[in-house]
């Protein structure tokens, strides 16, 4: 994976330039800096949810681009920071099911993609609870099974530790790393921790 990118607010201020960044698949990256460094735009660049006016973001050596982008969303995963913004459909197993449901799997693919992705963040016991009943540290989870549940093989994960306890950070941790060693996720998160 490789961005070489340039990015300009609507004001023509520049707001990323020369960044050259190449991620290999399996790898665990953690980009660090303050609040306002630039963390956030650089992982949506990555993720293709922005486009560069200068450079291109490359998934397998293929340009993302505003035509091409939407059928990479199964292959990268977004996290949002704000995952209240992320999750929107009445229950947590609709939540799960959206991805796979808008890219055509089957009914009994859904099912299965839903209890595997359900069963691998730990929160089997959610799939019928409201998305707006949950705590934060829920909502991420639910959040992150939604990305599995499309097969995503890269995890862009933005604050991803952000208002959970610690214990709940230990156990977010130990599951990106069990992703990232049993099934080779490439993992991207930034942090100003």
């Amino acid at each position: 994976r490789l961005m070489q990118v340039s990015l300009h607010s609507h004001q023509g201020k520049i707001i990323l330039k020369n960044i050259n960044l190449q991620i290999g698949i399996g790898e665990k990256v953690a980009l660090c800096g303050p609040n306002g460094a630039g963390k956030t735009t650089l992982l949506k660049l990555s993720a293709g949810l922005i486009i560069p006016q200068h450079g291109a973001t490359q998934l397998n050596n293929i340009a993302i681009t505003s035509k091409n982008r939407n059928q990479l969303f199964p292959v990268i995963g977004f996290l949002n920071s704000e995952v209240d913004h992320q999750l929107f459909c009445p229950t947590v197993y609709e939540d799960i099911a959206f991805g796979p449901r808008n890219f055509n799997f089957t009914a009994s693919e859904i099912k299965k993609q839903v209890q595997a992705a359900a069963a691998i963040m730990q929160v089997e016991h959610l799939l019928q609870r409201q998305c707006y009943t949950l705590s934060s540290g829920e909502k991420k989870r639910v959040g992150l099974a939604g990305l599995l549940a499309m097969r995503t093989q890269v995890l862009v994960l933005d604050e991803p530790f952000a208002n959970l306890d610690y214990q709940a950070q230990l156990q977010l941790v130990q599951i990106l790393n069990q992703l990232n060693l049993q099934q080779m996720i490439t993992i991207i998160i930034s942090t100003h921790d």
